[in-house]
Order: C-alpha cells, then structure tokens, then sequence
C-alpha cells in the first residue's frame, strides 16, 4: 500500500515514462547488488573455501614429510 501510494504521488509530478525508466534503473541496480553478492557468495566462496582446505592439507602433508618440495610448490 506505501509503494501504491507513492507511486501515484509521483505520478502526478512526473510523467509515466520517466517514472517507468526510473523504476527500470533502480531495478537494474538492485538486480546487480544481489548477483554480486550471491555470486561472492556461492562461487567465490567455495572457490577460497576449497583452495584453504588444500593448502592447509599439503602443508600438512609437506611438514610431516611425505611430499616433495615440488608438489607443494
């Protein structure tokens, strides 16, 4: 109901193309905000999450002396 109101209140002072092109913009914007963070999120994430847990591993590994120096490299 606020947005309805709103909407019509401007609609009264601006036209209803700009208010379209306006509330396209703002969609867009917001659409960008969250893949951004659901991309961070899920993708980057998991990506840093994986590479921590294998270099954690191979240092590991490496300090007890069953890799070679080349295979932690």
């Amino acid at each position: 109901m606020i947005a309805v109101r709103i909407m019509s209140a401007l609609a009264d002072n601006v036209s209803a193309l700009h208010l379209q092109a306006a509330t396209g913009l703002l969609a867009v914007v917001v659409l960008l905000v969250i893949m951004n963070w659901f991309f961070y999120k899920i993708y980057w994430g998991g990506w840093i999450r994986a590479h921590n847990r294998r270099r954690k591993t191979l240092l590991t590994s490496g300090a007890a002396g069953n890799a070679s120096h080349t295979r932690l490299i």
